[in-house]
Order: structure tokens, then sequence, then C-alpha cells
């Protein structure tokens, strides 16, 4: 209820929006993220996104275009205002930990959670199952804290990628940052170029090990950019098609981006087959 009436407010002070709304062109699920970013001066364009943005892409899609029309400082600004952790308690005796925050630390407690989660061993539940995804990050999370996982004394031991390019900056996943936040992080980071090639694509590279080693991931990252099964951005893993033993060498053009879901999901298949 509190939720609706927010939203009559705002849509009463942007009539277009209004008017878009009542007679079907955006739906419920839009207006709900549109009138949380509407002025005056950006509801026409920002109109215009949504009606042609589907609603699950549309939060990514504002947030791409705020960076892009917005100064940076305006976009810090907001960011650090509406910084926050809001904890909620349920009458089972869980708790639900809502975390609102920058690119930057937000990405930062992401590839720290992905991290431990990667290292550590998958084991199946009581009753049988295979812990989910968010099962598996909260579990992550909890040895974090209470110091049984990878990471001694705060050092988690994970790599935040961001990606500078000439239409602007974000995180692995396309996360959206600013310039300015990215300039902060300048004087402790370690900064890597990755070469592309007449043709735009990532320059090549092969090895006889293994593992791929940092330049591969990034190339093929760059690449493929998701899970190429599911289309996951996050928990990707660099999988061999065809199989290392049969080619015992680790070449870019050999490597699949795919999600430890979509990975353990294929290995299963091919050893069941």
């Amino acid at each position: 209820m509190r939720e609706w009436i927010r939203i009559g407010r705002a849509l009463s002070a942007f009539r277009p929006s209004a008017n878009a709304f009542a007679g079907g062109r955006l739906s419920y699920a839009k207006v709900q993220v549109l009138t949380r970013y509407l002025t005056a001066e950006n509801e026409a364009e920002l109109l215009t996104l949504a009606k042609r943005i589907p609603a699950a892409s549309l939060p990514e899609a504002i947030a791409a275009w705020t960076m892009a029309n917005e100064p940076g400082e305006v976009v810090d600004a907001r960011h650090h205002r509406d910084r926050s952790v809001r904890i909620r308690n349920h009458a089972d005796g869980t708790r639900t930990t809502t975390i609102r925050s920058n690119g930057t630390v937000g990405g930062t407690l992401q590839a720290a959670i992905d991290a431990e989660l990667m290292r550590g061993a998958l084991r199946r539940e009581p009753d049988g199952n295979w812990p989910s995804i968010a099962q598996q990050r909260h579990d992550a999370l909890a040895r974090i804290i209470d110091g049984t996982g990878g990471s001694q004394q705060g050092n988690i031991g994970c790599e935040v990628v961001f990606h500078v390019r000439g239409d602007g900056c974000a995180l692995d996943d396309g996360t959206p940052v600013t310039e300015s936040a990215v300039a902060r992080l300048l004087d402790r980071a370690f900064i890597r170029l990755l070469i592309h090639g007449a043709d735009g694509k990532a320059v090549n590279a092969s090895t006889r090990r293994r593992l791929p080693n940092k330049q591969q991931k990034r190339l093929v990252k760059e690449r493929d950019r998701a899970c190429i099964d599911c289309g996951r951005k996050e928990l990707l893993t660099y999988d061999h098609n065809p199989a290392w033993e049969q080619t015992r060498r680790t070449h870019t053009d050999e490597l699949e981006l795919r999600c430890v879901p979509c990975h353990r999901k294929r290995h299963h298949e091919d050893e069941t087959a």
C-alpha cells in the first residue's frame, strides 16, 4: 500500500508518464522503477527508454543512462545519500539484511563472497539436495564473518575488475560506475591493458597449462561477457570445449564462459552419457 501511494504521488507530478501508465503503455513494474528517478529534465528521455526496454532490464538501462547523461559528482552524491543497511526480523527467527551501496563497495562485497564460495567445497544438504546459489552465498558470507573461510584477518583474497573504456566505466558484470569512483581507487589498484586487434577482438593467447592464466581469462570474459548457456553474469568459470583431457592445451578459442551451475550440469551430462 505504501508503494502504491508513493507511485501515485510521483505520477501526479509527471503527466506524460501518468498518461502512459493509464493507457497501458507502461506496466506497473516499469512505473515502479521509473518513478524513483524521474525529474522534469529527464522525463521525456526516460519515458522513451522505459517504453522500449523490458521491465527486468529497466534498472540497468536507467543506470547506464544516468552515467552517460549526469555529471559524475551528481551520481556519486546520490549513491552516498542512498547508502544503507536495513535488517528485518521474521517471525521464524531469521533475518533479512538489505544492503544498498555504490558499485565499488557492492562489487567488492560480491567478489569477496563469490571468491569464498568458489573456494569452499560443495556438499549436499541433509535432505540429499544440493544447496542453491543463494544458500551457498550465505554460507560463504558466514565463513568470512566467523573467520573459518579462506580469508585471514580481513584479507579476503579476491579480485575486483573495473573496465575503463571510451564509453564509460563498469564492473566486470556490466554494472556502471562513475569515472570519479574508479579514479579514487587508482593509487592502490593494479592496472592491466587488454589489447584488441584491428578486427576489434581481443588478442589471442595459448598455453599448455590446464588452468587459464589471467590474460586468457580476461580475453574470454571480454568475448563472452556472460554464461553462454543461461546468460548469468556471476559465478563464472572457464570451461574447456573440447575437454582438456583431449587436447592437453588451454586456448582461448577453446574456452567457454559458464556459470557454476551450468558448468556442473554440462559435465554431469557428459559423465552420464
